[in-house]
């Protein structure tokens, strides 16, 4: 059979670059136009999104022909993870919990999330509205290409949660073998419980959410805004230039 390893993933539309780039621009056109009528500064510019959080980053390979360019899950029955919420800002931070910024109650803010119908019920909108924050939702089944968060800082969670599973694996058949040097290791379990691994990676989130509010994840922050398009255009328009929605247009 020609089969191989391969990783699952989800699928996605295929998206024409010229539909990618008209749909960029109105995006990036109604975050730019927020931020410009209520002067909306950096430090209340938010990106939110819910990821998955797995410590133990299993469930996720299976066969497949060689020639198949995706590979769908259709069920996943690992208990071992979370969903996370993250929320960073223009500014390239990550956000306390109910931090407050020596700023009036009615300053404006802006909200740039996921467009999924949870999220979008007149209820949701209208709290959100008393609350003087501004939602612009990010394109659906373009996340990839204009979410800041999914440009940079939700993959560099994943690896650094994936290098501390990788490490806990190790660390536990390492102090195996010392207690028993002649012990095989192929016989070595590693303990992979829930009530083990809860602690471990409540540990590890810690440590992520300390990473990102240093200088290092500060960067990986402020490039997801770049590689969206929105750091430049929200620069250019508080010097006047508001970006057009021809994405034709220089």
């Amino acid at each position: 059979m020609n089969l191989t390893r391969r990783i699952v993933t989800s699928s996605r539309p295929a998206i024409t670059k010229a539909t990618w780039l008209e749909v960029k621009a109105t995006f990036v056109h109604d975050i730019v136009s927020a931020i410009v009528e209520d002067e909306i500064p950096d430090e209340l510019i938010l990106n939110v999104d819910q990821t998955p959080s797995k410590f133990v980053p299993t469930d996720n390979v299976t066969m497949a022909e060689k020639s198949s360019k995706h590979v769908s899950r259709n069920e996943s029955s690992d208990k071992r993870g979370i969903t996370v919420t993250l929320a960073e800002t223009l500014s390239g931070q990550i956000l306390l919990v109910k931090e407050e910024l020596d700023l009036p109650e009615t300053q404006k803010a802006l909200l740039v999330w996921h467009a999924f119908k949870a999220q979008s019920t007149d209820k949701v909108l209208s709290e959100l509205e008393r609350l003087n924050i501004n939602v612009v939702a990010v394109p659906k089944n373009m996340a990839h290409l204009l979410q800041p968060l999914d440009l940079t800082t939700n993959g560099s969670v994943k690896k650094m949660e994936k290098r501390g599973f990788s490490d806990y694996f190790t660390s536990t058949i390492t102090e195996t073998l010392e207690k028993d040097p002649q012990r095989d290791v192929t016989t070595i379990e590693v303990d992979l419980k829930l009530s083990t691994l809860k602690p471990i990676h409540a540990k590890l989130l810690m440590s992520i959410y300390e990473f990102l509010q240093g200088e290092k994840g500060r960067k990986i922050i402020l490039n997801g805004w770049k590689a969206a398009g929105i750091t430049e255009a929200v620069e250019s328009a508080r010097k006047g230039r508001i970006p057009t929605l021809d994405p034709f247009m220089r």
